[in-house]
């Protein structure tokens, strides 16, 4: 009887461990799956072209509100199916066009600016954007409201 109480402990505890090693995989595989989507986008995004760049650059300084409309209608006419249908992809390539919208336009302007750090700023001080590129290149933009036309400023 005893030995029937251990083959059927140790079975619960066998399917017990199974189960979570089973949960821990299946985690660590969407989370893999997540990352693959956000590199893909971000890679997707830098591939983009200078239309692409300007339209996110162009819904970057709206309200939240009108921003999610200008980027919902960039997500509808540029991203597959498949990829408007997934956030951690969309999400990702939306951020990285930004960027690559902020350091097209600071080229167009015969600046230096390989890649924007991370996404601009608003520096209230300034009235404007923080762009931060690599090697301490650092340039302020402002949108005009009345032109629809990003600017650099002086601080």
């Amino acid at each position: 009887m005893h030995k029937n109480i251990i083959i059927l402990l140790f079975s619960a505890f066998s399917i017990f461990s199974t189960f979570i090693l089973s949960s821990c995989k299946q985690e660590q595989s969407k989370q893999q799956t997540a990352d693959q989507q956000q590199e893909q986008a971000i890679t997707d995004a830098k591939n983009s072209t200078p239309e692409v760049y300007s339209g996110y650059l162009n819904c970057y300084a709206l309200p939240p509100k009108e921003k999610g409309i200008c980027t919902a209608q960039l997500i509808s006419k540029y991203l597959s199916t498949e990829q408007k249908n997934n956030l951690h992809y969309t999400t990702s390539y939306q951020y990285e066009a930004e960027k690559q919208g902020f350091a097209n336009f600071l080229h167009n302007k015969g600046l230096t600016c390989d890649n924007v750090v991370s996404s601009p700023m608003f520096v209230e001080s300034a009235n404007a954007h923080l762009v931060v590129c690599p090697n301490d290149n650092n340039y302020f933009m402002r949108f005009n409201y009345e032109t629809k036309e990003w600017q650099l400023v002086t601080p």
